[in-house]
């Protein structure tokens, strides 16, 4: 695939507008998220990275030996200005095995007592399960459903084009849902991926994820890889509601509500639990006990 000084100045429009857009984010969060001071953003956060590290994570029952933690973005809820939270990625030798947040429930700053949430979906393609003291979640199928994309293009031997090239894939796509689809909300692409790897080796030479949500509220990540001369996606939701996704003014891709209740459950791709533990306002680095 051939480009030319388009794609080059559509490259640097794309970076102009990421760094207006989370510019403009930083703003907003920065004038909604009142009564939670940077100090204790900041010690929520270490407290997540404890806790995100405290997960151990199998494949088909066995130790996954080069499995690696890495935090890739900052939550923060506008709709719950109370509520912030961190999203990690779980990587078996660079490739993504699982993508999850750790978010502190409604109320940070307001009440004593806060509830921590416990979000995962797996990325992985085969089983994989999840531990913290106790089973707490086993996926027992792929985690993802990968699609080869109908395009003429194929991935460009240059990193940079490539990357380009994911970034229009990205944004070709169009993310709704809600509780209730006749109130659906559309979602934002943030327009820079939250995690890219490469593979000289591999049958994926190159792969990003993106997030779609409200601000820097996930509600779907998109998956891209480069494989020998196709481009494949998939997605992996950041909510139990009903999410649509479309292409061209058709539907791609739909995730089909989970009720709440039911969340927490073993057995699907996707799980969340409301109450994973619970933690102190001014203790948040000792969990209570939680009632199971």
């Amino acid at each position: 695939m051939k480009y030319d000084a388009f794609w080059s100045v559509q490259g640097l429009l794309s970076s102009i507008m990421m760094v207006l857009t989370l510019s403009s984010w930083h703003c907003n969060a920065q004038d909604t998220n009142e009564g939670v001071t940077q100090e204790a953003a900041d010690r929520w956060r270490r407290v997540m990275d404890e806790i995100s590290a405290s997960f151990k994570i199998s494949r088909n029952s066995e130790p996954i030996p080069n499995l690696k933690r890495s935090a890739i973005l900052n939550l923060w809820d506008p709709a719950r200005s109370t509520r912030l939270g961190q999203a990690y990625l779980w990587t078996d030798d660079g490739r993504p095995v699982m993508i999850g947040c750790i978010m502190t429930g409604v109320g940070l700053g307001k009440s004593e007592v806060v509830n921590i949430t416990y979000e995962f979906n797996s990325l992985d393609s085969q089983a994989i399960q999840v531990n913290k003291e106790r089973a707490v979640w086993d996926c027992p199928t792929a985690g993802i459903e990968w699609h080869r994309l109908e395009s003429k293009d194929g991935p460009n031997n240059s990193r940079a084009q490539r990357l380009i090239a994911m970034r229009n894939i990205a944004r070709s796509f169009q993310v709704d849902g809600s509780a209730r689809m006749s109130d659906a909300k559309k979602f934002e692409l943030l327009p820079t991926p939250i995690y890219r790897y490469e593979k000289e080796r591999s049958y994926a030479s190159d792969g990003a994820i993106f997030a779609v949500g409200d601000l820097t509220n996930p509600y779907v990540f998109i998956l891209i890889e480069a494989r020998d001369k196709d481009w494949w996606v998939a997605f992996a939701r950041s909510s139990v509601w009903e999410l649509r996704i479309n292409r061209g003014n058709q539907l791609f891709f739909k995730f089909d509500n989970i009720p709440l209740e039911t969340a927490s459950l073993s057995g699907r791709t996707y799980y969340l639990n409301p109450i994973g533990e619970r933690r102190t306002n001014s203790a948040p680095e000792t969990p209570l006990q939680v009632l199971k």
